[in-house]
């Protein structure tokens, strides 16, 4: 019998198949699948999954000219604009033999620290669209992603992606021009796309689409003259649009829980995960009183506005009692400039009678937070927390203290821009329930101060497992091995902010420390 080969072996093994086409850069990815018919076979469908960049799916049409070439030049250029022109006939064969594969795509991408394409220009593009009302594209796609990474990509651009790549099965969307609350969608475009996507999309049941609420003047780019009146067509019924599709997760703008939309929020009675992007004039009207069960089934809820009071009104609602999940974000007027509120204008109260069920809390104060002491969060030990994120807070040691008195059911506590030294460790170390901690660990000077150890009578934290952190120099390794190890000797695993080198060499030297000082007993 003929000895079987390694890639024959390999192929039989799904994981590992995988694995070399995650990692394996595209080059390689193409090179290998050019080699062998039964590799692409067993490829294809785990290459071409999830797409990242429209680009690298027209690339497979002839004679599409791509502008710049590869993804090469943008590790030294790093434009924001990148130029697709199709050829004046379309040859589909190609596109369409790898087009059932897909099931993501992302229209615009990051390929890189520095390098992402947030424009896209395309020529003869009517060449494609008309193509699409005819046939669908890609007929497995259920995710669609247009969000560009700097919200420069225009309304008629994300109109045009939305519009050709839009398939039956299309279970998610998400389309926005930017993360910033500043820079929502017009209501026309918001309305268009909403009504496209309930006649074409009958299983969509994630939808975001963050409108402002209100019409405003714009000026369309001459891509077609047509495209304006197409959403003329439409009248503004952004809202009536999204309360009768199937939707289980819905991100929108909080203009509607205003009176006058309040009573569409009802009729999604399958919704259980609802992100809400509000701003100061969206909730200018006395909140109605609807009770816990207009939304039975709401379990996650999640709150971006530029100012606290924002965040209060929508909690008045008073529609979140079942709600498990909370995540909270302040944001500034721009990226660049800390716009959040002092630290007296920022009432916890609210959470706790508005959200009484929570067990998961997360919550990015957008500036620095620095309460004096743990009294600004000691309202919250009326929630049972078990899974807490506070960001772009600052507490002192007292604080730090008091904070696994406040949440002891807690077994997840992060607090990633604060930064701890060695010894604040200690305000953990007999959290009885404390599962997973993430800080910013500062390592104070060799010789300045040894870090305190657990005294013989207290009590060991046994379900300790793992210490993120994301400050650390090389030299320090071992006083923090040192220390996480005889605070938590049952800890399992640190991690280094995703660096590979650094966390294995840190697991490597706890796991060594440990087997030593279980000899020298």
């Amino acid at each position: 019998m003929m000895m079987e080969s390694s890639p024959s072996r390999v192929s039989r093994i799904p994981e590992l198949v995988s694995f070399i086409c995650r990692f394996a850069t595209p080059h390689t990815r193409g090179s290998l699948l050019r080699v062998s018919r039964s590799y692409f076979n067993i490829t294809a469908p785990i290459v071409w999954e999830s797409v990242r960049g429209v680009h690298n799916l027209l690339r497979l049409i002839p004679g599409v000219s791509i502008d710049p070439p590869n993804d090469l030049y943008f590790q030294y250029k790093a434009p924001n604009t990148i130029t697709i022109a199709l050829p004046p006939v379309l040859n589909l064969d190609r596109f369409n033999s790898y087009a059932p594969y897909v099931q993501k795509l992302e229209i615009y991408t990051s390929n890189g620290d520095s390098i992402f394409y947030d424009q896209i220009t395309l020529s003869n593009w009517t060449l494609l669209s008309k193509h699409s009302q005819r046939y669908t594209l890609l007929p497995n796609l259920s995710q669609l992603t247009l969000t560009s990474p700097c919200g420069r990509a225009d309304e008629t651009e994300l109109f045009i992606w939305a519009m050709t790549f839009m398939s039956p099965g299309l279970t998610t969307l998400r389309v926005s021009p930017d993360t910033s609350v500043c820079q929502h969608l017009s209501l026309s475009f918001a309305s268009t796309l909403a009504r496209h996507a309930k006649s074409t999309c009958p299983n969509l049941h994630t939808l975001s689409l963050v409108s402002s609420g209100v019409e405003r003047t714009r000026t369309w780019s001459s891509k077609s003259t047509q495209l304006s009146s197409a959403f003329a067509i439409w009248e503004p019924s952004y809202y009536q649009c999204i309360s009768t599709m199937p939707l289980r997760e819905l991100c929108c703008g909080a203009g509607i829980l205003l009176p006058s939309n309040i009573c569409l929020v009802g009729q999604l009675a399958c919704l259980e995960r609802l992100e809400l992007y509000c701003r100061s004039e969206s909730l200018n009207q006395s909140p109605a009183q609807l009770g816990p069960e207009f939304l039975p089934l709401l379990n996650e809820l999640s709150l971006v506005a530029m100012y606290w009071s924002d965040i209060t009104s929508v909690l008045e609602m008073d529609i979140y009692s079942r709600v498990k999940s909370l995540s909270i974000r302040i944001l500034g007027l721009d990226q660049e400039v800390e716009l959040s509120d002092d630290e007296s204008s920022i009432d916890l109260e609210p959470i706790v009678l508005y959200t009484p069920a929570l067990i998961k809390l997360q919550i990015d104060f957008g500036g620095s937070f620095a309460p004096r002491d743990a009294a600004a969060l000691q309202v919250l030990d009326a929630l049972s927390l078990q899974d807490l994120t506070l960001v772009n807070v600052s507490l002192s040691h007292g604080a730090l203290e008091k904070l696994p008195l406040i949440f002891p059911l807690a077994h997840t506590i992060r607090i990633p821009q604060c930064e701890l030294n060695l010894e604040d460790l200690q305000c953990f170390s007999q959290s009885s329930e404390l599962v997973h901690l993430a800080v910013d660990l500062s390592i104070l000077p060799p010789g300045s101060r040894s870090p305190l150890q657990p005294s013989s009578g207290s009590q060991v934290a046994s379900k300790f497992r793992t210490l993120e952190i994301n400050a650390l120099s090389t030299t320090t390794m071992m006083q923090v091995v040192q220390t996480s190890n005889s605070y938590w000797p049952y800890e399992g695993y640190v991690d280094f902010e995703g660096n590979d080198i650094i966390t294995n060499a840190l697991n490597a030297l706890i796991s060594a420390y440990r087997t030593i000082s279980n000899l020298s007993k």
